[in-house]
């Protein structure tokens, strides 16, 4: 063959590799992989959707779950702080037959008022019968009135603070009619070192209350001339001919004596309370006063407390402590105990509460499940896919780009539907702020399905090319 022979190579010439820009195949292959990610992607539209769905029902139900929860939590939490629990210091043995008189001392009173359980308290207390009773707008001179001794008619006063709770334990026919600019409001004002007192003189010989009496003719009383707002009986009303805002006078001959000027506020019927017949309801605080001013103190037959809401959580504590409060030796005439009035608490509140606390216990464990759910998913997702990453091996494409492009195709999938429930929560819950939790699920959830996909193309591409395309076989 000739040196011209195009055919023959001359020998002193060798050939050169051709340039290849690996940089630009890399991108090249990278770019048509992800494109094929997103047509299998649209292809497998069952297998996309029902992905889809899956991660929207975890984002959408744990959120849900996780603000239910937080919810009827604020609800739980202001029912035990509107929720009123009251209590009341009654007789530990009721057939006690003893049922008239105070029967509480005033240091339970005061122990229980300076205990931080207690909100207020709401106390009565039945005073002496009065040795006389006349009233104010009478000509008649005072010494007259005094002839006048009403104990076999039964007056006294009754000190309360809340006439409703008094009205409800003194029967269904019990009623307060209150005059024009008078209301039960009466009943809460304080009168403690508010009692204006005087000097006066009385002549005994004319009072039977003094009958008997080795004292002089003519004694000095305490003569109370604030008149104290009353509520009296309407028989006592007519039997006195006394109307709204008329005053009458009481004489209390216990200590040095006590006469007490009062104002008609009102009328009450159907009311009878321990041995007093017909009671003369007066503020309890006025006739705690009273027997200060007489130098005695003042028990009480019947006491009520109401609960501070911010400590409804505690009542078995509060209970507790009421009972080493009236052990104590001068509680009362008589044992007494605590009877709490929470029912509403223990039959509804609390077991909501519960209810509630044992739903946000299995908030963690649910999340936890749902977490293995979407790996477990993505891995059985990536084991379907045997039959390409062999096609693939044998196209000498490796195990980490096998498994990045089956990884992408699960990846995007779980992206789209965390963003679509992700809008649709935030939308549900007004702002992405508030959302941000069922934010933390999605991060979670996408980091689980990425490590399933990932550990299932390491199951994928475990085998040589061989047994790949034997098991597909």
């Amino acid at each position: 063959m000739s040196k011209k022979d195009p055919g023959v190579i001359p020998k002193d010439i060798k050939p050169k590799k051709a340039a290849v820009n690996t940089e630009g195949s890399r991108k090249y292959i990278y770019f048509h992989m992800v494109r094929h990610v997103f047509l299998r992607i649209w292809r497998q539209k069952l297998k996309t959707l029902l992905t889809i769905a899956v991660t929207l029902a975890f984002i959408m139900t744990l959120s849900y779950m996780e603000g239910s929860i937080e919810e009827n939590l604020h609800l739980v939490d202001n029912l035990y702080r509107t929720t009123t629990v009251e209590a009341r210091i009654v007789k530990k043995n009721p057939t006690i037959d003893r049922e008239e008189g105070n029967i509480i001392s005033p240091d339970i009173v005061s122990a229980f008022r300076n205990n931080e359980f207690v909100k207020e308290i709401r106390r009565e207390s039945a005073g002496c019968q009065m040795s006389a009773f006349f009233p104010s707008n009478d000509e008649r001179k005072l010494e007259e009135y005094l002839r006048i001794n009403t104990d076999e008619k039964g007056f006294g006063f009754y000190g309360i603070d809340d006439p409703e709770w008094f009205l409800k334990r003194t029967g269904d026919g019990s009623q307060i009619t209150y005059g024009e600019g008078w209301t039960a409001k009466l009943f809460a004002e304080e009168w403690k070192g508010n009692l204006a007192v005087e000097e006066t003189s009385v002549d005994l010989n004319s009072s039977p209350a003094f009958e008997n009496s080795d004292q002089k003719t003519k004694r000095n009383v305490k003569l109370i001339k604030q008149p104290v707002s009353v509520i009296i009986s309407d028989t006592l009303a007519e039997h006195q001919s006394l109307l709204i805002n008329d005053k009458f006078y009481t004489l209390d001959t216990r200590g040095s004596g006590l006469m007490t000027e009062c104002v008609v506020a009102g009328y009450y019927k159907g009311i009878s309370v321990e041995d007093i017949s017909e009671p003369i309801l007066i503020p309890v605080s006025a006739l705690e006063e009273m027997n200060q001013l007489l130098g005695y103190g003042t028990s009480y037959s019947s006491v009520k407390f109401a609960i501070d809401p911010s400590k409804n959580r505690e009542i078995e504590q509060f209970e507790e402590e009421a009972s080493r409060i009236l052990l104590r030796a001068e509680a009362g005439s008589v044992d007494l105990t605590i009877f709490v009035y929470d029912e509403e608490l223990r039959k509804v509140v609390q077991p909501l509460d519960e209810s509630i606390r044992l739903m946000e216990r299995l908030i963690p464990l649910t999340f936890v499940i749902s977490l293995v759910t979407a790996a477990g998913l993505s891995i059985v997702f990536l084991l379907q896919n045997k039959k390409e990453a062999a096609i693939m091996r044998c196209f000498a494409m490796n195990k980490r780009k096998t498994i990045f492009f089956f990884g992408a195709e699960q990846m995007f999938t779980v992206l789209l539907g965390l963003a679509i429930g992700s809008v649709l929560l935030a939308v549900r819950m007004g702002d992405v702020l508030s959302a941000s939790k069922g934010l933390v699920f999605a991060a979670a959830y996408f980091v689980s399905s990425i490590a399933g996909a990932v550990l299932g193309g390491m199951i994928c591409t475990s085998y040589d090319i061989g047994n790949l395309l034997r098991t597909v076989d």
